[in-house]
């Protein structure tokens, strides 16, 4: 089952994906805070119906930061979903998403079903 970004994709049991385009990807960004070292990066994922942000901590950094490339199209599942934190979000959407351990994600070669998603030369 494929959903749009912009679907309330608050669904029981991760059985959501979506497929999308990387339309931003952020450098790593290393922090420190009361819990200690950290390291992150978000991502933007892009349909024909909008955007929504998606952030990886630390060992999500390590799995998925190389496996996504900006301008390449993915099915995404089993992220967490959370209320967008607006101070750190201008998607525009009012959720965001969160890389876990058992986040999957697949390239999809060639799609006319996202918007912009031609070939690129």
């Amino acid at each position: 089952m494929t959903r749009s970004v912009t679907v309330h994709i608050i669904l029981s049991n991760h059985r959501w994906q979506i497929k999308a385009r990387v339309s931003a990807k952020s450098d790593i960004k290393h922090y420190t805070n009361a819990k200690g070292d950290g390291k992150l990066f978000n991502v933007t994922f892009t349909d024909e119906s909008g955007q929504i942000k998606a952030t990886a901590f630390n060992e999500a950094v390590d799995r998925f930061y190389t496996a996504l490339e900006d301008s390449k199209v993915y099915y995404i599942s089993k992220l967490s979903v959370k209320g967008a934190r607006k101070q750190y979000n201008n998607s525009g959407h009012e959720y965001e998403l969160y890389f876990e351990g058992g986040t999957d994600i697949k390239p999809v070669a060639y799609s006319l079903l996202v918007s912009g998603t031609e070939p690129m030369n």
